[in-house]
């Protein structure tokens, strides 16, 4: 019996399975109005290409409305003149969203081929501090000091001691969390924390947070540090034995 070839079993494993159910953005904003919106997902997590979810146009008062069957929680985004906004949907809600304010893309962001997007989290209408997108952003807000911090170690080449002790500290308000995309964004975000502190460990990283493990193919702190760990990979696996 022939063996499925490992990157041929991933592919297989990378496919997303669930039951689908419809999600609702909509919202007003008359700077937008006769504007067209579309909003993508990742056709998958490492190449990042755009696959369309919706579309619509912006009525002339200003109000859209988007729906779309998804299976399962997916980071979905759209660009805005000079935005990229994103939210994570999960099936089956629905998302009053508020837009940034209008900024067009000037010729010059048109011909510039670096252009790179202002990013930005979309907020909604109704706050809630268990929904997924303000528990993600408040995470974002505590984690990025300290990735910004163990950074500057990694390119220093200093002690990692106290990495093991801002991971608890970080962890700490979170923990009542039982949203399960929740608990894996934060758990690789801190994957990303140990890589960095640990580069020379590529092998023992691979073996906590992948070996044995589901493949979150919609959850992009996993598809970020999955990219990390196996950059250049088939390079290297090529090199050996």
């Amino acid at each position: 019996m022939k063996k499925i070839p490992g990157c041929a079993l991933l592919l297989f494993t990378l496919l997303p399975v669930g039951r689908s159910a419809v999600v609702t953005i909509s919202g007003k904003d008359t700077s937008y109005a006769n504007q067209e919106i579309v909003f993508d997902k990742f056709a998958d997590g490492i190449t990042k290409s755009d696959e369309e979810l919706a579309q619509c146009k912006v009525k002339p008062d200003g109000s859209f409305s988007f729906q779309f069957d998804i299976s399962e929680t997916t980071f979905v985004y759209a660009y805005l003149g000079i935005y990229r906004v994103h939210l994570y949907a999960e099936p089956g809600r629905t998302y009053d969203i508020l837009l940034p304010p209008r900024e067009d893309k000037e010729m010059k962001d048109v011909l510039n081929p670096y252009f790179s997007p202002v990013i930005v989290q979309l907020a909604t209408t109704k706050y809630d501090e268990n929904e997924l997108n303000m528990l993600i952003r408040m995470f974002n807000d505590a984690f990025q000091p300290y990735y910004n911090k163990h950074i500057e170690d990694a390119a220093k080449r200093t002690d990692f001691t106290e990495l093991d002790k801002d991971i608890p500290h970080m962890e700490k308000p979170f923990t009542a969390s039982q949203n399960k995309f929740f608990n894996d964004y934060r758990r690789y975000r801190y994957g990303l924390l140990r890589n960095l502190a640990y580069e020379q460990k590529t092998k023992s990283i691979s073996d906590e947070y992948f070996k044995g493990q589901p493949v979150l193919y919609n959850n992009p702190a996993y598809m970020e540090l999955f990219n990390q760990v196996y950059d250049k990979y088939f390079y290297h696996f090529s090199q050996t034995p």
